[in-house]
């Protein structure tokens, strides 16, 4: 809790000792070593962190959650940051501000904007029903066909794709996001041509794979917004468990999150408001879900030269 005030000590030799002294006999009281136990030997019995490790790690993640929200910390740290003394180490949380402008460096990214989610959002997402599970029960069900509905009204169909590599070596390599959207028509009298969309995007700059799947989930769920669709039973499939899991404790756990994951929760409010909605786990890479291998495989080769494409693919009805 306290630790990361102490981020801006670290380069002082006369407040850090005492802080490590402390430290050392701590983990001899937890561990009930004697006295002579060495230090290497109480963090291997312990397992603890190192001190300065954990000063930092808190006081990172502190120093990012201050920035995303705009608080009043987060203001200091800029005016710290921009202002301060050019040697890293001398102004508060000298240290912090190196780890943290070399990762942004190599990853080409900034912190995420923080927000407080409306509570008309947090209402409207409770009428959502959300699917989850492990991938092994997940597959039984699909055994037993009752993993993915029958004829599903409209189904969206997300996935995103983190490309590791494209950091290190090839900057033409890019991540991807991609969503398939399948329209059925209701009427079985009418001649109307069942629709398919397919959108993907070209994704730069992101860390992490949970970033590509919660953009997937966004273009999927805004494209079909833009369909202004009405009483209608939407069914949304994404392989990304913890997207799924975020989004349904968004309205029991009322606190900051990333601006993105608030933008699809907004999303999913609105496309509630006049249908019905359904979030399904769908396990990935099984060789065994065609629509699954098909949204891999779209994430996975973005257009080339275009930031978003829709494909539209007019299917007969078959009797």
């Amino acid at each position: 809790m306290y630790t990361p005030w102490i981020g801006g000590e670290l380069a002082i030799k006369s407040t850090f000792r005492p802080l490590h002294i402390a430290y050392n006999e701590y983990m001899r009281t937890y561990t009930g070593c004697i006295k002579s136990t060495s230090v290497p030997l109480l963090y291997a019995i312990s397992k603890f962190p190192l001190l300065s490790d954990k000063i930092m790690t808190d006081s990172t993640l502190t120093v990012f959650k201050a920035e995303a929200q705009g608080n009043i910390l987060g203001e200091d740290y800029r005016r710290w940051d921009r202002h301060g003394c050019p040697a890293d180490g001398w102004t508060p949380f000298g240290h912090i501000r190196k780890a943290i402008e070399a990762r942004a460096e190599k990853y080409e990214s900034l912190v995420h904007h923080q927000e407080i989610i409306q509570s008309y959002v947090l209402e409207q997402l409770k009428e959502c029903t959300f699917h989850t599970s492990d991938k092994v029960t997940a597959m039984n069900k699909h055994k037993e066909g009752k993993l993915i509905p029958q004829n599903p009204d409209i189904s969206i169909w997300t996935d995103g794709s983190f490309n590791k590599e494209h950091f290190l070596a090839d900057e033409a390599e890019f991540s991807g996001a991609a969503a398939i959207i399948h329209i059925s028509d209701p009427d079985p009298h009418s001649t109307i041509f069942d629709l398919e969309f397919h959108t993907t995007l070209q994704l730069k700059g992101i860390t992490s794979s949970y970033e590509a799947e919660i953009i997937a989930l966004q273009a999927g769920v805004n494209s079909l917004l833009e369909l202004e669709p009405e009483g209608r039973h939407v069914h949304i499939f994404t392989d990304s468990l913890s997207c799924i899991q975020q989004i349904a404790c968004l309205p029991y756990k009322y606190k900051y999150t990333n601006a993105v994951v608030s933008e699809v929760a907004f999303s999913l409010a609105l496309l509630s408001e006049d249908n019905k909605v359904d979030m399904h786990f769908i396990p990935s890479h099984t060789d065994r879900i065609r629509q699954s291998d098909e949204i891999d495989k779209l994430a996975k080769t973005p257009q080339p030269t275009k930031i978003q494409s829709i494909t539209i693919h007019l299917y007969p009805r078959t009797n």
